[in-house]
């Protein structure tokens, strides 16, 4: 018998791409599995998402759902109770007031709604972007030399202030692109052979990423990078700041109240710590295909009935 799974995300007005992202790879995973029919349900289509036309997009969750897992961080108290009419809910790093009526709840980030120890952390279970996965299937290599300085990520709604911003911090005569909504730059670069390498290859030639707190200073800290989180909000920074030395290396603290010349500073410090070293992709999509497949399971159990309990 078939069990069909409705996954809940979104982003945009509020949200980053990260969550949209790391369900279309839980998706994809899902899909392989005999007998589970999963889709995602958003209020748009993904059109940055690479994987997107393989995936089954609806406008509501699947009446006949076995599970529903809602990953948009602020449930209230009627969205969950609305889920939960269909079927029982799977609530991911949510820290909205909805999350003690979830059936059960994952957490694959810290949560900061969370004091003392968390029984839902399960870091073992991370899910990377589908856009991250794809590349580093493709990419299929057992070395690559980190030969750029800088890579940053400036957001999938970026506008060129933001990359004025990002363009000021990088130091001296580095190496860098730059990747946002804008498109892609770089800077003191040899001829243009950024502007054909795919997401995964880019981390993998970098020293140092720079972006907010998300799913990609997850991707780069996997691919070997120092990571320096620069955070549009307080609770980005704190976030960043519960994973420093496991995830980000430095955190620059909030955008809006940095010097350039400050942070500029910073991403130079890194760059003169760093002990450069190769990536290794086929090493860096082992990892990733693990975790990504013990949440999948993880998942299945739960639309199977025969997941864990939650924790009381």
């Amino acid at each position: 018998m078939q069990k069909k799974i409705s996954i809940v995300t979104g982003w945009g007005d509020g949200y980053g791409a990260g969550h949209v992202q790391r369900m279309a790879s839980l998706c994809l995973a899902l899909a392989e599995v005999p007998g589970i029919v999963p889709v995602i349900v958003s209020s748009k289509r993904p059109e940055f998402l690479d994987c997107e036309k393989k995936i089954d997009f609806r406008s509501a969750p699947d009446p006949a759902s076995s599970l529903i897992v809602r990953d948009m961080r602020d449930s209230t108290r009627e969205q969950m109770l609305e889920l939960k009419k269909t079927a029982p809910v799977l609530a991911v790093d949510d820290i909205g007031e909805g999350r003690g009526l979830a059936d059960h709840v994952l957490d694959l980030l810290p949560n900061p709604a969370v004091s003392g120890e968390n029984p839902h952390y399960r870091r073992d279970l991370y899910l990377y972007g589908g856009n991250f996965m794809g590349s580093l299937r493709r990419l299929d290599r057992e070395r690559i030399p980190k030969d750029m300085d800088v890579l940053v990520y400036s957001g999938h709604l970026a506008g060129g202030e933001d990359e004025a911003f990002f363009r000021s911090i990088i130091p001296g005569e580095a190496s860098a692109v730059i990747l946002g909504g804008s498109g892609r730059t770089t800077l003191n670069t040899q001829g243009n052979k950024s502007g054909r390498m795919e997401y995964a290859e880019l981390l993998a030639r970098a020293k140092v990423f720079v972006s907010h707190f998300g799913i990609s200073l997850y991707e780069a800290r996997l691919a070997g990078c120092s990571v320096m989180a620069l955070n549009p909000s307080a609770y980005h920074s704190s976030l960043a700041d519960m994973v420093l030395g496991d995830v980000v290396d430095v955190n620059a603290g909030e955008r809006a109240s940095l010097d350039p010349a400050e942070v500029r500073g910073l991403c130079a410090g890194l760059l003169r710590d760093r002990k450069t070293a190769d990536a290794r992709p086929r090493e860096m999509l082992a990892l990733a295909e693990r975790s990504l497949a013990a949440c999948r399971d993880f998942v299945v159990a739960l639309a199977s009935g025969t997941g864990e309990k939650r924790p009381s």
